[in-house]
This record gives C-alpha cells, sequence and structure tokens, in this order.
C-alpha cells in the first residue's frame, strides 16, 4: 500500500513503532522475571497492565498516522459515486444536473481537447 506520507509524519510513524517494540520487549521480560519467581504476581499484573496501557494507546496513536495517509479525499468521492450508482441503478440516457453537479468536482480540458472528469 503506497501511503502519501510526509517526512515528519513518517518519523512520528518510525517513533511510535520503535516505542511499541519496547513495550512488547518489556513485557517479555516482565513474563520471564515473573515466571522464574522474581517478583510477585501482584507486582508482576501492576506492571503488566500498566505497560498494556501503554502499548494500546501508542497503537492508537500509530493507527490514526497510518490512517491520514493522504487518500481521505479520494476515498470520499469514491464513496459518493458507489451511493450514486447504487440508488441509481438504471441507465441514464439523458442530461441529469444534479447527478452532473454531485459527481464532478472539476473538469480539466487536456492539450488534445480530452475532456476529463
Amino acid at each position: 500500500k503506497n501511503l502519501r506520507t510526509d517526512h515528519e509524519q513518517e518519523e512520528e510513524i518510525k517513533k511510535l513503532n520503535s516505542r511499541i517494540m519496547e513495550l512488547t520487549e518489556q513485557s517479555h521480560i516482565l513474563s520471564r522475571v515473573v515466571s522464574k519467581g522474581y517478583i510477585d504476581s501482584a507486582i508482576f499484573i501492576e506492571r503488566q497492565n500498566a505497560l498494556t496501557v501503554e502499548l494500546e494507546a501508542i497503537k492508537k496513536m500509530r493507527n490514526q498516522c497510518l490512517e491520514d495517509n493522504g487518500y481521505e479525499k479520494e476515498i470520499i468521492g469514491t464513496v459518493r459515486l458507489l451511493e450514486i450508482i447504487r440508488y441509481n441503478p438504471e441507465i441514464i440516457e439523458e442530461y441529469d444536473e444534479y447527478l452532473f453537479l454531485n459527481t464532478v468536482e472539476n473538469i480539466i480540458i487536456g492539450e488534445n481537447h480530452e475532456i476529463t472528469f
């Protein structure tokens, strides 16, 4: 999937991924420590819960960054076109100004007089 991200956003995603790896490693280490009996299970549960809360928050932030990929406008337009097609299944044989205005955002006339909507 080719995402449209700027450099700042890429760096933020890298930092979040790095933090996710750190927290996951801490969780594994904590599990090994409790399995060997080096810490009390109550302390383990408390620390594990704190790690889980932070891990979920970081994953949510990363997912928000990934969802903000620059394609929102195209997705909204595609959904709108699908709705128009779904609710107007018959073939349109004559000009319908309402449909035209709701589906065409701009018109581009190319060098060879090609018209693109």
